[in-house]
């Protein structure tokens, strides 16, 4: 005798079995909101045939009531289990790449793909306001705005984020935004000094 699985736990063992996330499974959360919305037929139509009820027939029915009620929760719940999963991990896309590949867009529900543009417009203008304060560079929100660095070469007139000239004498250690030793740390002009 084969038993046929909820459409919820499907959902929900699909988000562990696939590294990233699996395609969007639009059969299952349809069958998910078809379950709940037949719940709240069934426990309308109860509340109807109720109405005229004495007290003690009405007190029979409670048991069925919290029946109905904790499936309703249940099946609510696994929604929003696997809506909040796969929001995270979009979210987390913006922080660890920056821009969500192709490969991963056909993963996507529309919703999904709208979600992303507008949660990185919302990043792009924190980053903003913040002075083009770059907050996708650290997987952890950074300590600090400014660094301790040492300087490997001499560079004359680099430009800060500001637009001010800096000199950068071999051997010197100074601190700086970290928005502005960032791209010359990778260049190899300057080194990283633990604080």
């Amino acid at each position: 005798m084969s038993e046929t699985k909820h459409p919820g736990v499907i959902l929900l063992q699909e988000l562990q079995r696939v590294p990233w996330l699996p395609r969007y499974d639009d059969q299952n959360v349809k069958e998910v909101k078809q379950i709940l919305h037949d719940l709240v037929l069934q426990s309308n139509q109860m509340i109807k045939q109720l109405k005229g009820a004495k007290e003690e027939e009405r007190k029979l029915f409670d048991p069925y009531f919290v029946i109905i009620f904790t499936r309703i929760q249940q099946n609510r719940r696994i929604l929003q289990a696997y809506f909040d999963y796969r929001m995270r991990r979009i979210q987390l896309v913006k922080w660890e790449i920056g821009y969500l590949p192709e490969h991963l867009k056909g993963k996507l529900h529309s919703q999904e793909e709208r979600f992303y543009r507008q949660y990185s417009q919302i990043v792009v203008k924190y980053c903003e306001s913040l002075g083009d304060l770059e907050l996708t560079n650290d997987i952890f929100p950074p300590k600090s705005v400014t660094v301790c660095v040492r300087a490997l070469k001499t560079m004359d007139s680099v430009i800060d984020h500001f637009g001010k000239p800096m000199d950068i004498q071999k051997d010197s250690q100074m601190s700086m935004n970290k928005i502005d030793a960032e791209p010359l740390i990778r260049q190899g002009v300057l080194e990283h000094l633990p604080t």
